[in-house]
């Protein structure tokens, strides 16, 4: 079981759901695993209302009154549901390219830094969609990328 926070980033989810089997999205979180996930809304509940620290409840009884039920009772975050399966995952991704060591596409997109050159033979604009090939930098490989303006 993996629980990992994606960032909002379209390419870590489906990565994510391509790799593992079994995955489920909680607002930018994945859950995934080799196993099937049983989301148990009561279980849940109860473990954070047990959950304790040096003796002392993590979740207030008296102060964060509803706040759990208020947790679950969410259906939309930042415009988008706030749980999804791997098939809808998935079938919302179709066009995002899976993230591997090889491309590290996302790390290079957040800044619009993505090199323009070839590296051991591979065209690098080749890996990207075509809507993020019209933004590439044109940069060499093994140079920092740009800070837009920051040191």
């Amino acid at each position: 079981m993996i629980y990992l926070n994606s960032t909002q980033s379209t390419a870590a989810q489906k990565t994510v759901s391509t790799v593992f089997p079994h995955a489920l999205r909680y607002q930018n979180m994945m859950i995934a695993g080799f196993d099937p996930i049983i989301w148990d809304p009561d279980r849940w509940k109860a473990s954070l209302e047990a959950w304790t620290i040096r003796g002392t409840p993590v979740i207030d009884p008296l102060l964060d009154e509803g706040v759990l039920d208020q947790i679950l009772a969410e259906d939309t975050w930042r415009g988008g549901p706030t749980w999804e399966d791997r098939t809808r995952i998935l079938a919302r991704t179709t066009d995002e390219p899976v993230i591997t060591d090889d491309n590290m596409a996302t790390e290079w997109w957040a800044f619009d830094t993505y090199p323009s050159v070839s590296w051991r033979g591979v065209r690098l604009a080749a890996l990207l969609p075509r809507s993020q090939a019209a933004c590439l930098e044109h940069s060499s490989v093994g140079a920092l990328p740009r800070t837009h303006g920051r040191a």
